[in-house]
């Protein structure tokens, strides 16, 4: 959902869950369940940044841009939380995971003992603010992940979890362990010499709540470390008051006719407007990559349309659904979806699963497509071969997909190129060939009838990349390399395949009157942006405008742009709009090398507006979704502490 840029949407998602987990939450209290799905601790947002798209935990991320993540974490938490009752909290969200987890799984090295090593720059500047902006944003549990930070396991680090996240950060809820993580600091990492060691300084770090499967149980060994004087009942009261504390914000120990919420039943669950903003969700993160003037088709003069490929015809829509994913009660995969607007489609799977390790079916695919004269091809994974616990080896696509790809376009019958995935999938063959290129990712339940609707143009495609689409498996860095340098738009050094950021759209658009409200502006001072949009096509279309800073005078390392502020429009055709926005004096901070802090330093900064990010000399053959306006300021003054800004 990252695809969408639209932060409200998300918060509209999250409201439909949260009232779908205080149903289930509360037939459990009524039936005696209390088991796993009927409680009312949700283990979400994950908010880490996907810094390598091989990491098989990539789809449950919002991207690879901390501010995009962190307006979208923030939505997700508030949507959650807080319901019609300001009394009570509806479900309590958890941001996890809390440091530096984003591969590896499982390749070349094992998560439950990897030790991620990182530069306090790009730790500061690029994994940490989500987590910040969760805390901001009122979330009420963080979860500490299984990897060592810089040789110390996270829920045993004091420095993270009471020095950062609650006196420097204000955090008041409590943390919970991902499961096992205590256990495996002492057998994994041995990082202490006893598995009560583990317990006594995962307590003492801040870790109120051990979640384990395995026993023994980390923090049953609490009663034996009080009596052998390791620990005293005082640091364990602490952790029962915050645990509890959340207990009583849900309403657990009162009365159900106090809690609001506790009118929430099963009706709740699949219900109509929940299906409805299941496939609004699946519409707007769709992103058009190529489109070379062959969509929207139209079913009344299409002769054909050849549906091909395993991913396009699955009768479970497992493939659609990704990792950690529910059980919808109704699921449309791609044929299904554009069947339901041409009938006359047909199908061949091409191959015989997502390995497609034998080409024995690309006879009769292309057979089938050469009839239809056009083919709609579904190619990509599933988290058959992504998912917690199992990385990729590479981005390009599985087997022989690419190739059955080629053979369609060899029989000279135009190919759209449907792309299912989590973390990306790199193929220049399908950017140079195809007819037109759709990034469905993992739809969900309604992505196919989503996609019928794009294909068909009964809805304007406007989604954008919340990643960057690599040239090649090559462009990375080892997945074990934690630097960001090479990674992301901020820091990479080639053109990508696409950019963070790109999507295409039925209509086109024009941005003029670029406007800041100084040319010239003290280290603490609020930047004021307006731009006009302007909807220069015959359709009604959304646009995701997009603002970049460039710090071009900084006295440390910086990236190469950031993203400052986004917001998707909607404009008919014709139609224009003033648009405003804000630039913060955090947006543009540093951090020094001397002491770690955040600093705003006098200099020059560029500001880009557009559709996109600016594009460099060598990408300007890729079709610009709009152009992109550029201005210059200045930053004047002393060097300020980013903390004296906030004061």
């Amino acid at each position: 959902m990252a695809a969408s840029f639209d932060p409200e949407l998300l918060h509209s998602v999250a409201r439909a869950i949260s009232d779908e987990i205080r149903a289930l939450y509360n037939e459990g209290r009524k039936k005696q369940i209390h088991g796993q799905y009927f409680g009312v601790f949700a283990w979400s947002p994950v908010v880490n940044i996907c810094r390598d798209p091989r990491w098989g935990r990539c789809q449950e991320t919002y991207g690879e841009d901390p501010f995009l993540t962190s307006e979208m974490a923030e939505h997700f938490v508030k949507g959650l939380q807080e319901g019609p009752d300001p009394n009570y909290v509806q479900v309590v969200a958890t941001c996890k995971h809390f440091d530096l987890h984003g591969g590896p799984e499982d390749k070349p090295e094992d998560r439950m003992q990897f030790d991620a090593v990182v530069h306090m720059r790009d730790w500061i500047e690029t994994f940490r603010p989500p987590f910040q902006r969760c805390v901001e944003a009122g979330v009420m549990s963080i979860m500490c992940s299984y990897n060592s930070i810089n040789g110390v396991p996270s829920c045993l680090n004091r420095e993270l979890l009471s020095d950062l996240l609650r006196s420097d950060w204000k955090f008041e809820g409590f943390v919970v362990s991902d499961c096992g993580a205590i256990g495996y600091a002492y057998d994994r990492h041995h990082h202490t010499r006893t598995r009560m060691q583990a317990t006594v300084q995962a307590l003492e770090a801040g870790t109120d709540w051990c979640c384990q499967d395995e026993r023994p149980l980390a923090y049953d060994m609490i009663p034996s470390a009080i009596e052998a004087g390791l620990i005293n009942e005082a640091t364990v009261d602490v952790s029962m008051r915050r645990l509890l504390k959340a207990r009583f914000q849900v309403g657990e120990f009162d009365p159900p006719g106090m809690v609001t919420y506790s009118s929430l039943d099963l009706s709740v669950l699949q219900r109509p407007q929940h299906k409805a903003l299941a496939k609004l969700a699946a519409l707007k993160s769709i992103v058009l990559l190529e489109n070379h003037e062959l969509l929207p088709l139209d079913e009344k003069s299409l002769k054909g349309l050849a549906v091909i490929g395993p991913l396009s015809n699955d009768p479970t829509g497992l493939s659609q659904l990704g990792d950690y994913s529910g059980h919808p009660t109704e699921v449309v995969n791609p044929f299904q979806g554009i069947q339901s607007i041409f009938a006359a489609a047909t199908y061949a799977a091409g191959c015989l699963d997502v390995h497609c390790t034998s080409d024995s079916n690309f006879a009769s695919a292309v057979a089938v497509a050469k009839e239809a004269g056009l083919a709609l091809l579904v190619l990509g994974i599933t988290d058959e071969l992504e998912s917690e616990g199992t990385d990729r080896d590479q981005l390009e696509l599985p087997g022989l997909q690419e190739a059955l790809f080629a053979a369609l376009c060899d029989a000279q019958v135009p190919v759209i190129v449907v792309l299912n995935h989590g973390g990306t999938i790199s193929s220049r063959i399908i950017r140079e060939r195809a007819a037109a290129v759709i990034d469905l990712g993992y739809g969900g339940q309604y992505a196919g009838a989503a996609l019928a609707d794009v294909l068909f143009g009964r809805y304007n495609p406007a989604g954008r990349l919340p990643v960057t689409v690599y040239q090649s498996t090559a462009s990375l860095p080892p997945i074990v390399n934690y630097t960001m340098q090479g990674r992301s738009y901020r820091f990479l050094q080639e053109d990508p395949l696409y950019p963070f950021g790109y999507g295409l759209s039925y209509s086109s658009f024009s941005y003029s009157d670029l406007r800041l409200s100084q040319s010239r502006l003290g280290p603490c001072r609020l930047l004021h942006v307006t731009v006009k949009l302007h909807n220069t096509g015959l359709r009604t279309g959304e646009e995701v405008v997009q603002l970049y800073v460039s710090d071009t005078t900084a006295s440390v390392p910086v990236a190469h742009r950031n993203l400052v502020a986004f917001r998707r429009v909607d404009l008919k055709a014709g139609e224009s709009r003033t648009l405003e926005f804000n630039v913060r004096a955090s947006q543009m901070a540093v951090v020094r090398d001397k002491d770690w802090k955040q600093v705003i330093e006098p200099g020059k900064f560029v500001l880009s507006v557009g559709g996109q990010q600016p594009m460099s000399d060598t990408s300007k053959s890729r079709r610009a979704p709009s152009n992109v306006l550029v201005d210059v300021f200045e930053v004047v003054g002393p060097v300020t502490p980013l903390t004296e800004c906030d004061a």
